[in-house]
């Protein structure tokens, strides 16, 4: 397998790749106002997403982005967006290491932003920075599918004691085309009913699942060799995956579990076809 690296902006770099090429994008753009990546003095600081005045310019930096992902992507193609919502504050200055980028080191609990001149948000405001992004690109006509919910188990200690500490982020899972390519298949999840496996056994209990009333005509076809539990069920949406350390120089980098669905989702295990490269789908 080989593989290829292209380093830039991401407006300049998109230009420079083939149309209609690729079969799925993972990606988790820089969350607004929360860090910079660049010193203050370096020329292309105004050009940095995520260091925008306003969150309605922010959000329209990635529909501008992602319109290039769009070229770059087959018809039958799919996008997985990771981001995470902020909060307001007055004062303070936009990106930089300062306590905001500190606080947001594996699970922010304090994304806290300036509120920009005329935006109506007020102090301690949640900014829906992950929904408005969402809604933005599908007016700009991505088809939004999924609110996937990445749950940490594990965050930073919070201090907050009005509201809850974040413990989670957005996965949205956007498509080109009303129809696109999905291997469900491949990140199935193994399926219980209540404290029984479906396995599908004659003597067994009642099929029942959790919350539910007892299946009785299901539990007397089973039994009689008319129906057969799946052993498999379809992936959740929310999906319960631990921050993981990185030793290189980066404050946000995926677990690798959090990318893993995504590729197998998205992509063809079998590959794709080497003449039109239509991904090979699964026979069941």
């Amino acid at each position: 397998m080989t593989w290829r690296i292209h380093h830039g902006d991401a407006l300049r770099v998109l230009a420079l790749l083939p149309e209609g090429r690729f079969h799925t994008c993972v990606t988790s753009p820089p969350y607004y106002s929360l860090r910079s990546y660049l010193p203050e003095v370096h020329p292309d600081k105004h050009l940095e997403i995520g260091n925008e005045v306003s969150p309605d310019e922010y959000v329209q930096r990635l529909v501008e982005v992602f319109r290039g992902v769009r070229r770059c992507l087959r018809d039958d193609g799919t996008v997985w967006l990771n981001l995470g919502n902020s909060y307001a504050r007055r004062g303070g200055t936009q990106g930089g290491r300062g306590d905001r980028a500190l606080s947001h080191m594996e699970g922010v609990s304090k994304r806290m932003t300036k509120i920009p001149e005329g935006s109506g948000l007020k102090p301690k405001d949640l900014i829906p920075i992950a929904w408005m992004v969402g809604l933005a690109l599908q007016r700009d006509g991505w088809w939004l599918r999924a609110d996937n919910i990445w749950q940490k188990p594990s965050v930073m200690p919070s201090s907050v004691t009005d509201r809850t500490t974040i413990s989670h982020e957005y996965l949205l899972l956007l498509s080109k085309k009303e129809r696109y390519f999905y291997d469900w298949f491949a990140i199935r999840e193994p399926a219980t009913y209540g404290d029984h496996p479906r396995n599908g056994t004659k003597d067994m209990g009642d099929i029942q699942a959790p919350g539910q009333s007892k299946q009785t005509g299901l539990t007397n076809l089973r039994r009689n060799g008319g129906y057969v539990p799946s052993e498999y069920r379809n992936h959740r949406s929310v999906w319960t995956i631990p921050t993981q350390g990185f030793d290189e120089e980066h404050f946000a980098a995926f677990p690798p579990a959090l990318v893993e669905p995504c590729l197998l989702a998205g992509t063809s295990e079998r590959g794709c076809c080497p003449t039109c490269g239509v991904p090979w789908k699964r026979v069941l």
